[in-house]
């Protein structure tokens, strides 16, 4: 995800990670430096916030392979991520609760891969305590696009099945979990206001109905220019009377000539809500950003930020 958000991009990764590695319908992914909206060769990178702090390790290579969430001095969750060659061999979530380490909720994840046939990789989710939670097979054709995912645990196996067509330039997959349609991811090219967008959208279903749905158009440098969410969610009002709840928001953001996020309108509803960011500099040749305000609210991101070392030169902080 490129150029950072209010209230933490940092914060809100940490926790889509997390997610993203518990879920059915996701291969396993390999998070960079970009990812988290920073250049360079960054080696580690503290985010402290007014609710919270992060600090991100990662290799030579810009891969991540630390995560440290802080709740409070004494609650906290570090993820490791470890590799062999291109491939993500392990991802283990460790969970300490007043400095004590939880052997019950904390979980390892261990990969393989078999390519005697065609690709498939192996996910399996053991906890701490050494008991068997769920395995993953992720299955893939011979052009290694992924095309199954079966997941089996204690309640028994589910199948999904991913189906894939392009109609006028627009690629479709649609996700089929035990032959129920349950999501759609879609891909196509756009140009809006003399810009070339690159447009993604993705649809999770309900019975057969779409109950949300994400948009996200970005511009030549990958920058989100817009991002739209739908929702529609069911309920009784007081009269015991099944109604329908939706909910509409959109993101139109605005950079400055090098990329960095300057504003934001926010139209939810009825309301429109403009924050202006402002960021300083590391002084850097990367011209990483290392504290973010967002007005008006006057919300504010700190970044702690060290690189590797270059050929020639020492260590820039």
């Amino acid at each position: 995800m490129k150029n950072a958000m209010p209230k933490s991009i940092f914060l809100f990764l940490s926790k889509a990670l997390f997610v993203l590695s518990t879920l059915s319908a996701q291969a396993p992914m390999i998070f960079t430096v970009k990812d988290f909206d920073l250049k360079g060769p960054v080696k580690n990178c503290t985010v402290i916030t007014s609710y919270g702090q992060e600090e991100f390790s990662f290799d030579k290579q810009g891969r991540l392979t630390k995560l440290k969430t802080l709740h409070s001095a004494t609650d906290y969750d570090i993820t490791y991520y470890k590799y062999e060659g291109d491939f993500i061999k392990e991802r283990r979530n460790e969970i300490y609760r007043d400095k004590v380490f939880d052997r019950g909720t904390s979980m390892a994840h261990i990969y393989t891969l078999d390519t005697s046939a065609t690709k498939r990789i192996t996910e399996s989710i053991i906890s701490y305590a050494k008991v068997s939670l769920a395995q993953y097979d992720y299955i893939y054709d011979d052009q290694e696009l992924l095309v199954k995912i079966i997941r089996t645990d204690n309640s028994g196996v589910d199948e999904t099945r991913i189906e894939r067509d392009t109609v006028d330039g627009q690629i479709s997959e649609q996700f089929y979990m035990n032959d129920q349609l349950v999501k759609i991811q879609s891909k196509w090219s756009d140009i809006e206001a003399g810009r070339n967008l690159a447009k993604s959208m993705t649809v999770t279903m309900e019975g057969d109905k779409p109950q949300y749905r994400h948009t996200i158009s970005r511009d030549s440098t990958g920058n989100i220019v817009k991002n739209t969410e739908w929702s529609e969610t069911s309920g009784v009002d007081k009269k015991g009377r099944t109604v329908s709840y939706k909910e509409f928001t959109v993101d139109e953001n605005e950079y400055d000539e090098n990329g960095m996020l300057l504003k934001r309108i926010r139209k939810k509803g009825k309301a429109t809500q403009e924050d202006v960011f402002i960021h300083q500099l590391d002084g850097t040749d990367y011209n990483n950003w290392i504290k973010q305000v967002i007005t008006p609210d006057n919300t504010y991101t700190t970044r702690k930020i060290s690189y590797y070392p270059k050929a020639d030169k020492g260590s820039q902080e």
